[in-house]
């Protein structure tokens, strides 16, 4: 995995969880791109949460000419012997082997656990296939 796909996943990781966290989810899927100039783009497929990250695979698939692709989703990971909610990022660069998974856990928190808050660092989940 290069450092740089390793970077876009965490910016990727990072822009979900502020999109997420404050008001405790769910995650609308999202796909993000980034093209070999560095622009981007994102695109939301809001509606049942299992097809829009179909939908934004689908969408990393058939982009044409990037450098490098994410998808995201609302989920649970299991950690330090209980479940846990979490966004999820899938990221792949051209020209790679093998995708990252990575996940960021948030719970509810402050002093009457009235909002929701990130817990802990991100959590390398393992890696799976190309995404394009």
């Amino acid at each position: 995995m290069s450092e740089t796909t390793t970077v876009f996943a965490r910016f990727v990781l990072s822009h979900a969880a502020a999109s997420v966290v404050p008001g405790g989810g769910p995650l609308v899927p999202f796909a993000m791109t980034r093209m070999p100039d560095a622009r981007g783009d994102l695109h939301r497929f809001a509606g049942d949460l299992e097809i829009g990250q179909e939908m934004a695979r689908t969408h990393i698939r058939d982009a044409v000419g990037i450098a490098q692709g994410a998808v995201t989703w609302d989920g649970y990971v299991t950690g330090e012997g209980q479940r846990m909610d979490a966004v999820m990022v899938e990221a792949f660069g051209a020209g790679e082997t093998e995708s990252l998974i990575i996940a960021q856990r948030y719970r509810r928190g402050g002093l009457l656990k009235r909002r929701w808050e990130t817990y802990g660092d991100p959590v390398f989940l393992g890696n799976g296939k190309p995404l394009f």
